[in-house]
């Protein structure tokens, strides 16, 4: 067949199987069949500098912290300049931008405890989300309430994100919601009220283990989701950037030794380089809705990156939802 007659039909094929749109010079896909998605969420703390370059197929970009009252009512958005920056770089390359409410915080979630508690403190508190998104022109919201600590504070939980996902629907912004990975933490997750959101981002790391966020207990999160019946492609996997238990970024770690890239641990601390990383994002992407990555500002920069090496990834999943049927 001349190699002009094969370029046009190859053409027309992927013009068929694909919808696509083109994001700072790379092609994205949409895809009809249960391939899984190319959801990619990406935090930045206000502290961290933001980064020169974001990962190719960052789908949601989202800064963090903006901590509740008890009342009801929000802190201003943290370094605004800082956000200002980050929402240009995440629009230039197509990404949607999100604000997290809530937030470890030391472990104290009493503004949520009590402003969840009461429809008057509920409702002031959807009020200010929404007042808030629409000051800075926001496109969505990541409700990180770290934990709801019984049957009752459950309810409320419930109460309170039935009631922001009705005023998110209606002002046209996402939500999505950040939940612990399995185990005691989650248990007052009510799923059908997870289920309200866009997305759910499991945070599988700091799991109290020696290695605290390995390919077991990534499997082990995302079963314990699939069991209590979560939306698989609501689900985001979550990977980190850093080492525990001695805390360093993945770039100081890199910058240490360029071979840890490639491996994940030095025997004294433990983390995911590349290869992990890629493993676990094919395995989200086939399950499950996306990964998310908690931060995007410890990332090394170059060939070393663990951004660049999800793009990689998430490249081969088109190629292998595309062409491997």
């Amino acid at each position: 067949m001349p190699f002009k007659r094969l370029s046009l039909i190859i053409t027309a094929l992927i013009s068929v199987l694909l919808t696509e749109s083109v994001v700072a010079g790379s092609l994205r896909f949409n895809y009809t069949d249960d391939c899984g998605s190319n959801r990619f969420v990406g935090y930045l703390p206000h502290y961290r500098q933001v980064p020169q370059q974001l990962p190719t197929h960052l789908t949601h970009a989202i800064y963090a912290f903006v901590l509740p009252h008890p009342d009801g009512r929000l802190d201003p958005l943290p370094v605004p300049e800082n956000f200002s920056l980050f929402k240009r770089r995440a629009n230039s390359i197509g990404a949607k931008v999100g604000i997290l409410v809530g937030g470890w915080n030391e472990g104290d979630d009493s503004a949520f405890e009590t402003l969840a508690a009461s429809s008057v403190t509920r409702t002031r508190f959807v009020k200010s989300v929404i007042a808030l998104l629409q000051l800075h022109d926001i496109d969505g919201i990541d409700l990180d309430w770290e934990f709801p600590s019984g049957i009752e504070s459950g309810k409320n939980f419930t109460l309170l994100v039935k009631q922001l996902a009705k005023a998110l629907k209606k002002h046209d912004k996402f939500f999505s919601i950040a939940v612990p990975a399995l185990g005691q933490h989650a248990r007052y997750f009510d799923v059908t009220a997870l289920s309200k959101a866009d997305f759910v981002n499991v945070m599988a790391y700091d799991s109290g283990r020696t290695h605290h966020s390995d390919m077991v207990f990534a499997e082990e999160s995302l079963a314990y989701w699939d069991k209590r019946k979560l939306p698989r492609a609501k689900v985001n996997l979550g990977i980190p950037f850093y080492s525990r238990p001695n805390p360093q970024s993945y770039a100081d770690l890199v910058k240490a030794d360029p071979a840890n890239a490639q491996r994940d641990d030095n025997g004294e601390t433990y983390w995911n380089g590349i290869p992990t990383v890629q493993a676990k994002t094919q395995l989200a992407l086939g399950r499950v809705g996306g990964i998310l990555v908690w931060e995007l500002g410890q990332d090394a920069t170059g060939s070393l990156s663990l951004g660049r090496a999800i793009d990689k990834a998430i490249e081969q999943n088109n190629a292998k939802c595309l062409f491997g049927r």
